[in-house]
């Protein structure tokens, strides 16, 4: 089982898409490198925060709009600026779908830089 774990790590780290995995109170519980790389946090640093650290677009009405469709069952797809660590600014393509975890709902938003 370990070794299928590590090759499924090695498989999401090296995805050219950035992908950051949520818990249902929209912390970050999961990221690739490719996330990290394009927000120039590491893991670590990425690990535990919401999506307002580095979407400074996203407010509760926005997030109310997104949880609609995802409880309708639909993929969420949008734009939206992130906000790197220096404070740059950079467009991405957001698709959110949800998916259960040991009976959690957890977000899977996958930005495509």
């Amino acid at each position: 089982m370990r070794a299928a774990e590590t090759r499924f790590r090695t498989y999401v780290d090296h995805a050219t898409d950035a992908l950051f995995v949520q818990d249902e109170q929209g912390r970050v519980v999961e990221v690739n490198r490719q996330a990290c790389e394009s927000l120039r946090y590491t893991r670590e640093e990425l690990i535990g925060v919401t999506r307002t650290s580095f979407d400074p677009g996203v407010d509760a009405a926005f997030i109310q709009r997104i949880d609609a469709r995802l409880d309708a069952g639909e993929i969420s797809a949008f734009e939206i600026s992130h906000r790197r660590k220096d404070g740059t600014m950079f467009l991405v393509e957001v698709r959110v779908r949800p998916f259960w975890i040991v009976g959690q709902i957890t977000q899977l938003p996958s930005p495509l830089v």
